[in-house]
């Protein structure tokens, strides 16, 4: 089976996708805009202020594709959100929907962070170009039951398939030999003794940075090594925080092991890829109820701390973003791991225990991709 793979970003040859794993196990192809460029010979003068780039991108790839569509011999394209609602192939579509943007939109314009105009762009329109490729595609691959439900709010009628990502627990876990830890802080330039959090996230507010901002501050007892996905206009300038570039896959293990415990505060995170990853690490984790962690078969809660907080054997659920939930989650952590309080986390066992295998989630995946082929 040859397959191809389509994605918006290959950041040092890394992408978010689901589709990353699929090509350590069939044959895949991997293109993103660059190559596309490359392959049309159109002039395309990209300027965020005067393009619209997920339109321009989706004419690119779809008519780079169609070109050298009988040249590839596809069996399959698998695709992100977006990149083909604009062209029309003869080759089966595998799509994978796991950006909420019309919920994101109405999120921002609700709380008066998005005038109307970047609402519709962003929001609305982004929605519809995502009903557009799904209406075209062979398969609907949603990344957890939340992006399924909105999938089908945007008015996707067709069929789709929950397929939710698990790590390879023994990639992730310690590589690096005795006394990592303490070498790994050593070298990442981080304080020895101190309890050590970290975070992946970007400088706006569709990942909830202000309340990020608010909980590193708020907690001075811990140093954050904060990773960032995207620019750095706004750096966070406080005496506990560490800010690392967009950190490659060898980076987060590095820094996924030499911490306590790992927080996200993205309520959007659909695909919890970081987060698992952090989880196989022996990572206990804080983060909203979202995506696989919004399970309703999610069980083996240790102790409800309230309504809206939920401690587990992996860590802590928060039901709704608010700052002394998160800062009382993270003193929880603190004290689990420095003076012995009774929550003991055994996030790596987790997977065991619940038969999210990384191995698992590989059978499935190639499952997918060989139904949607038959039909």
């Amino acid at each position: 089976m040859k397959t191809m793979t389509i994605e918006w970003f290959d950041t040092k040859n890394e992408t978010k996708s689901l589709f990353n794993e699929i090509r350590k196990y069939i044959d895949v192809e991997k293109i993103n805009i660059d190559n596309a460029l490359n392959g049309t010979h159109l002039d395309f003068i990209l300027n965020g202020a005067d393009r619209f780039f997920p339109v321009d991108g989706s004419i690119i790839i779809s008519d780079y594709l169609k070109n050298y569509e009988e040249l590839f011999e596809l069996d399959a394209v698998l695709a992100d959100d977006m990149v083909l609602s604009m062209g029309k192939l003869k080759t089966p579509i595998i799509s994978m929907a796991s950006n909420p943007y019309g919920s994101i939109a109405q999120n921002m314009q609700t709380k008066g962070l998005w005038r109307k105009d970047q609402y519709f762009r962003d929001g609305i329109f982004f929605a519809e170009m995502q009903k557009m490729q799904y209406d075209k595609s062979q398969k609907v691959v949603c990344s957890s039951e939340d992006m399924a439900n909105y999938v089908k709010q945007i008015g996707y009628k067709g069929e789709t398939v929950t397929l939710e990502y698990a790590p390879d627990t023994e990639y992730w876990s310690n590589p690096f030999g005795e006394n990592a830890k303490q070498n790994l802080k050593t070298e990442l330039g981080v304080p020895l003794e101190k309890p050590i959090a970290c975070a992946i996230t970007r400088f706006d507010e569709t990942a909830n940075y202000s309340l990020l901002r608010k909980i590193v501050t708020g907690t001075p007892e811990v140093f954050w090594i904060l990773m960032l996905e995207g620019t750095n206009p706004r750096p966070l300038k406080s005496k506990n925080v560490k800010i690392v570039e967009w950190a490659d896959e060898e980076m987060r293990r590095k820094v996924f092991n030499t911490s306590n415990f790992y927080l996200t505060v993205n309520p959007w995170d659909y695909k919890n890829i970081y987060t698992l990853q952090a989880m196989s690490c022996e990572l206990p984790i804080i983060t909203p109820k979202v995506g696989y962690f919004n399970k309703k078969t999610m069980v083996d809660v240790l102790d409800g701390a309230n309504s809206n907080t939920k401690i587990y054997d992996f860590g802590i659920t928060i039901e709704n973003p608010e700052l002394t939930d998160y800062v009382a989650s993270v003193k929880d952590l603190v004290a689990s791991a420095y003076q012995g309080k009774r929550y003991e986390f055994r996030p790596k066992d987790h997977f065991d225990a619940t038969d999210h295998s990384h191995d698992t989630y590989i059978y499935n995946l190639k499952n997918v991709v060989e139904d949607a082929l038959k039909k």
